[in-house]
C-alpha cells in the first residue's frame, strides 16, 4: 500500500523528475531520514544519561568531603579542572581563577558546600576571549585590520 506523502509532491518535484514514481522514492527517503534521526536521537539519549565519575569522597567531620585532584574535578555531574601549580580552577569556557580564600586544599579534601563554591566561583570568571589571528598585542583590529595597537585607545 502507498502512502501519499504531501511534501514529495511539490510542483518542482513533479516537473524536475517527470515520470519517478513519488511514493518509492518519498519512501526510500523518508526510510533513511527517519533511521539517520533515530540514530541521532538514540546518540543524544546516551550520552544525556552518561554519568561522570565522581572523585573519591570520605566521611569527615561534617559530613562527605571531596577529594580534589589535579585536573578534572567532578562531583553530582558538576566538574571544574584544578591546577595545584597554580593554585587554580577552571571550568570550560572561562578564564582560570585563583582558588578563593575560604575553600582550604590544605588535605585534599572539601566539603560538598566548598565544592559548591569552587565550582560557582569557576563559572562566574570572564569568558575565554579568542584573541584574533596574527594579533600579538592585544590590541583591537578596528574596521579593515588598521588597529591602533594599543589595546584600543586612541
Amino acid at each position: 500500500m502507498r502512502t501519499f506523502i504531501p511534501v514529495a509532491r511539490s510542483v518542482f518535484a513533479r516537473y524536475q523528475f517527470g515520470k519517478i514514481d513519488f511514493e518509492d522514492l518519498s519512501m526510500v527517503g523518508l526510510k533513511a531520514t527517519a533511521k539517520i534521526g533515530m540514530a541521532a536521537m538514540g546518540l543524544l539519549a546516551l550520552t544525556g544519561c552518561l554519568k561522570l565519575s565522581d572523585n573519591a569522597m570520605r566521611e569527615g567531620p561534617n559530613g562527605v568531603e571531596i577529594q580534589i585532584n589535579e585536573g578534572r574535578n567532578c562531583w553530582a555531574n558538576k566538574c571544574f579542572r584544578y591546577d595545584a601549580d597554580e593554585n587554580e580552577i577552571v571550568v570550560s569556557g572561562r578564564e582560570p581563577i585563583t582558588v578563593p580564600a575560604g575553600v582550604d586544599l590544605s588535605d585534599g579534601y572539601v566539603s560538598e558546600a566548598e565544592f559548591a563554591a569552587l565550582l560557582l566561583a569557576a563559572r562566574k570568571a570572564p569568558p575565554v576571549m579568542r584573541q584574533a589571528e596574527g594579533s600579538t598585542d592585544g590590541g583591537s583590529s578596528g574596521r579593515n585590520g588598521h588597529g591602533t595597537g594599543s589595546g584600543g585607545a586612541l
